[in-house]
């Protein structure tokens, strides 16, 4: 099967990603965000509205990976964080303080409000981002894009959200040994996908241990290249004070299977192997 152009571009950006990620040329400029206070001063509400997909369906990995499956509310190690962009400043908006922002649109569209939910494990040095509509995404909705705030990219949220679980204060290097894209939503991503499944004669991907390839393989590059890969290899590169350094190893696709299967395990879910 011929590889279709988003393919390539994924494959070109990957590229370049993991070139910053092992030998950069010059050191990439690293995040502004780095403290836990930015999500709150940036319009991040803390919210507990939010229900995690079947931690089941991870049973497996995690076992394989020698950590805790159960949330902290079963007597586990795992950790919903869960913020909410936008609900802090609507009052605000509503006695004009904030005109003509990016709130504005939001506000005018009932449920598209951005949020980010992430099962964070600090024992294991787990991430797992299950749920994030960001603020880019909601507003394509519309067709003018207003404002967006300085804080609106998932590699620093989801560092932040991470590193909320941790005490004060936290270790140096923070530990972070895998990072799960559960359940690939994008469209982008999930086409780049496509195409490996066909090239490896696959029509859709498989349970765990589903398929691993080296992040230096075409396949892996590719993957890296995609928007949930990006995510993954920005948060590393722009936060090397706090994270270290650290690279990509490996990365795998799996069906996150669960009990009911319900429609998001039906997707294909991304494991990388952080060393």
């Amino acid at each position: 099967m011929a590889k279709n152009s988003d393919y390539e571009a994924a494959l070109e950006k990957g590229t370049k990603l993991l070139q910053l990620l092992t030998d950069p040329a010059e050191p990439p400029p690293q995040s502004y965000f780095t403290d836990v206070e930015d999500l709150d001063e940036n319009g991040y509400v803390s919210s507990t509205d939010y229900i995690f997909t079947d931690m089941d369906r991870l049973s497996d990995p995690f076992r394989d990976l020698g950590a805790d499956s159960e949330m902290v509310d079963n007597g586990g190690k795992n950790i919903l964080v869960h913020h909410v962009y936008g609900e802090k400043f609507t009052q605000n908006l509503m006695v004009g303080e904030f005109p003509n922002t990016l709130l504005s649109v939001l506000t005018a569209v009932q449920g598209t409000l951005p949020y980010f939910a992430q099962v964070c494990n600090p024992e294991a040095g787990i991430l797992i981002a299950d749920g994030n509509l960001t603020v880019p995404a909601a507003v394509m909705l519309e067709d003018e894009l207003t404002k967006l705030p300085p804080l609106h990219y998932w590699s620093d949220i989801a560092f932040l959200q991470y590193l909320s679980t941790f005490p004060s204060p936290p270790p140096q290097p923070l530990p972070l040994n895998y990072v799960l894209r559960l359940g690939i939503m994008n469209h982008d991503t999930y086409q780049v996908l496509g195409n490996i499944f066909a090239e490896h004669g696959l029509h859709q991907c498989h349970s765990w241990p589903g398929l691993t390839f080296d992040i230096e393989s075409e396949e892996g590059r590719a993957i890296l290249g995609t928007p949930n890969g990006s995510g993954v290899a920005w948060m590393l590169i722009q936060h090397k004070a706090q994270l270290g350094e650290k690279k990509i190893k490996k990365v795998t696709v799996f069906h996150a299977s669960a009990s009911g299967d319900h429609c998001i395990s039906g997707r294909p879910s991304l494991l990388f192997w952080i060393v």
